[in-house]
């Protein structure tokens, strides 16, 4: 008589890689929430005015993760943001 075994995930207690990192944000949606930013501006001020506008949490913690430091331009708050890992 052959016995069959059931194969089952292994569990191993953590999340896999893939699900720990959040959605890139979409530039355009970010330069739509930061819309009427005057430039230059700081971080907390660019984080501060999207969140004004509504945006999601996705942008927000994009923006978190850019260096603490004054942006001149729309472009250099996109470049940044694409930086971020």
């Amino acid at each position: 008589m052959v016995h069959k075994m059931q194969s089952r995930p292994i569990r191993t207690g953590f999340l896999p890689k893939f699900s720990m990192k959040m959605a890139k944000v979409n530039p355009i949606q970010l330069q739509k929430h930061l819309k009427g930013v005057d430039y230059p501006a700081s971080k907390e001020q660019l984080i501060q005015h999207a969140q004004k506008q509504g945006a999601d949490d996705n942008a927000i913690s994009a923006l978190q993760q850019i260096p603490d430091q004054e942006y001149e331009t729309p472009t250099d708050v996109s470049a940044a943001v694409g930086d971020i890992e």
